[in-house]
């Protein structure tokens, strides 16, 4: 007896192509703070491949109380606004004006940042003059990822970006801004990686569930 079922007959229960538009509905029932806190419980199933919450809050307290102007863009920002793919790099971009650019070397340089893959016994002094000459930078913090961005593909800089950004918080009550979510899909539509590309099918979803409920993030 056949046990063939017509495809007719199949119910579509939320799980489209490459993004289970249920999930993204239950992430956006929930604030920024708690999109970051799920994927922080989930950390341990990932094999810990999340960047830590911990280094999160250190690098911001320390970017405020040097009053560093940044906002928070990439992975970090993109569960913010209620993507399920987890991120284990930091990534900030930052005002190049030159005052800006010493109050971050001053936030940053006691962590002793060194450049991703950089030779070990090569010397390398993260400070104010290393920035300025650059831009857009990989480091590697203790072991943990922070990418600083001076430009964005598509969209600019901080100053053509913060203000569309989004005032929230992080489950530590920190405020911070982010990326807005039209500016960070443009930027993953302008980069030339895989992994940009793969992010985009559930940023746009993320974007459509919005707009077809009013919200904001």
């Amino acid at each position: 007896m056949s046990t063939a079922v017509d495809p007719a007959t199949l119910y579509d229960l939320g799980h489209q192509g490459d993004v289970d538009s249920t999930q993204v509905e239950k992430m956006l029932r929930l604030t920024p703070a708690e999109r970051l806190e799920r994927h922080f419980a989930w950390a341990e199933f990932f094999g810990g491949r999340i960047v830590d919450p911990k280094f999160i809050a250190e690098v911001v307290r320390r970017l405020r109380e040097q009053q560093v102007e940044y906002i928070i863009v990439g992975g970090v920002c993109a569960m913010m606004h209620g993507a399920l793919r987890p991120t284990i790099v930091l990534d900030i971009c930052y005002r190049r004006t030159p005052e800006n650019i010493r109050r971050l070397a001053a936030a940053l340089s006691p962590l002793k940042p060194r450049p991703r893959g950089f030779p070990e016994g090569l010397p390398f002094v993260f400070d104010a003059r290393t920035i300025q000459l650059g831009s857009n930078f990989t480091l590697d913090i203790g072991g943990v990822d922070l990418d600083l961005l001076g430009t964005m593909s598509a969209v600019g800089g901080y100053e053509e970006v913060i203000e569309r950004a989004v005032r929230t918080l992080l489950p530590n009550g920190e405020a911070v801004s982010i990326l807005s979510l039209e500016d960070l899909i443009a930027t993953k539509e302008a980069a030339n990686r895989g992994k940009d590309h793969n992010a985009l099918p559930e940023l746009r979803e993320l974007r459509n569930q919005k707009r077809a409920h009013g919200t904001g993030t």
